[in-house]
């Protein structure tokens, strides 16, 4: 019977590495140290999410589709992949991401790093207008200091300015969206058009001022008639 000694001894280089090395922290860093890919070692490498990723960024240093397959089930990394790796946002996995607040909030600071019109969209789309507006908070924060919560900061004018500015450009696609957002932290005037329209008492609405809602008088006004506000 051939000993592990002898064995070992007639093994190739190569063997003795994947020996040792389907550990996949062991095989990162044995490539890391030669500065080339361990082809032979990947499989084992991609069963650890975390490792994969290092692997990625350090040693084969551009995306890595066996790795894209399989990334998103861990969210935290993923983000770190599209920081370090892709360097930029990755759209076939903001879909996944986007029903995790809290993934979500750090991909837009670390990702995106400004607004990010599908996810507006998805807010409003199933009626989340506290995670909307919590999302608008980060984006204002981005531009101005930290100076607590939405909640404690309502009558911030910049805040409610941005608020505004962004739920105009949804209402102008998609009208039924006015009678469904959270007001508290929008500007008077939006308030005032979301009552008109959401509330129970019909108000005509030929006689806005406002340039904009003007643009949606035909769509309201079919709304109105549909039935849909009363």
């Amino acid at each position: 019977m051939t000993s592990f000694k002898q064995y070992f001894t007639e093994m190739t280089e190569q063997e003795k590495n994947l020996l040792f090395f389907k550990n996949p922290r062991k095989a990162y860093l044995y490539a890391l140290k030669t500065g080339k890919r361990f082809i032979e070692a990947e499989s084992y490498i991609l069963k650890n999410s975390e490792v994969a990723y290092r692997y990625a960024k350090d040693v084969i240093k551009e995306r890595w589709p066996e790795l894209e397959k399989t990334i998103t089930d861990d969210l935290m990394i993923s983000i770190k992949y599209c920081a370090d790796v892709i360097r930029g946002r990755w759209p076939e996995f903001e879909e996944k991401i986007m029903p995790n607040k809290y993934h979500a909030h750090e991909y837009l600071q670390r990702i995106v790093r400004g607004r990010w019109p599908e996810y507006e969209t998805f807010l409003l789309k199933y009626e989340m207008p506290q995670d909307f507006f919590d999302y608008v908070w980060i984006l204002h924060r981005m531009q101005t200091p930290y100076s607590g919560h939405p909640s404690d900061t309502k009558d911030d004018k910049k805040f409610k300015e941005l608020s505004t500015e962004i739920l105009r450009s949804h209402i102008a696609k998609d009208p039924t969206l006015i009678g469904k957002i959270n007001n508290e932290f929008c500007t008077k005037e939006l308030q005032e058009l979301a009552l008109k329209v959401g509330g129970k008492r019909i108000y005509p609405l030929i006689n806005d001022p406002d340039p904009e809602i003007k643009k949606l008088y035909p769509e309201l006004t079919n709304l109105k008639r549909s039935g849909l506000f009363r």
